[in-house]
């Protein structure tokens, strides 16, 4: 294998491998300068290009005045993050506050305070009534009718509330139930019990039991459970009357839902 040493004007060498296993090689005295930007793959690049070419790319050690970076350019396009490509995973920290675990599939947020600003949420809705004298016909005992008016907005976003008695879920998912009513009846000895209902049917896992000591005397019925609901599946509240088919009056309500899961 031959080297030829070439000198061309303040060029020191020109490195030529004849046999063509390694690549041309270039030693000068001074820099190397290009009047324009290279156009192919075998121009000289110019160090401020390089420095432009660079700017473009995510620095792990950080820029002054902060970066900016996309996942894509085409609509729908993702950004996705993972810890390791190793079977096992450890964590993605958005500084010591924040950690998804992807070995445990959770998220902790640590000695921090999760703030919603502008219009950010969870989905959440609220209904209530003060004094209405909404009358719920009974016909028969042991049956839950729905209270099935005079109700109001308290309060919704993701939930549409509707009909001046339910609200509509428009989110799928877990959902926190809270309630509490005031009411009465005709007659003493009335057992009156509470229900969450989903699409007209009760759910027994938020159930409550009273009991009217005396005719026309308020009484207090509250209760709380997980609802599972998909969209479009519609939350009132009911009432039973377990002694009789003595109708009950209502008198004050509220509900409020809460998203807590998928």
């Amino acid at each position: 294998m031959a080297i030829k040493h070439i000198h061309l004007g303040s060029m020191r060498y020109v490195h030529s491998y004849d046999d063509t296993s390694l690549p041309n090689a270039i030693e000068t005295d001074g820099p190397i300068s290009a009047g324009a930007a290279p156009t192919t793959g075998t121009q000289v690049v110019r160090l401020d290009d390089l420095t432009s070419e660079v700017s473009a790319y995510f620095l792990l050690a950080g820029r002054a005045g902060g970066q900016v970076g996309y996942g894509g350019i085409e609509a729908g396009d993702d950004l996705e993050f993972y810890s390791t490509s190793h079977a096992t995973k450890g964590n993605i920290k958005l500084s010591a506050y924040f950690v998804v675990d992807e070995s445990l599939a959770t998220i902790s947020i640590t000695n921090a305070t999760l703030t919603f600003t502008g219009t950010g949420h969870i989905s959440y809705g609220s209904m209530s009534a003060d004094n209405i004298s909404q009358v719920v016909t009974v016909s028969a005992t042991d049956t839950y009718y729905e209270i099935g008016g005079g109700l109001s907005d308290g309060g919704s976003a993701g939930v549409t509330f509707q009909n001046s008695k339910e609200l509509k879920c428009l989110t799928a998912g877990k959902y926190l139930v809270t309630y509490s009513l005031a009411c009465y009846t005709a007659s003493a000895g009335q057992e009156i019990e509470s229900e969450v209902m989903i699409n007209g049917t009760a759910q027994s896992n938020t159930s409550n039991h009273t009991e009217s000591m005396t005719a026309n005397r308020p009484m207090s019925l509250s209760g709380t459970g997980i609802l599972t609901l998909g969209v479009n599946d519609l939350v009132s509240l009911s009432l039973s009357n377990h002694t009789s088919v003595t109708n009950i009056t209502v008198e004050h309500v509220t509900l409020t839902l809460l998203h807590i899961g998928g």
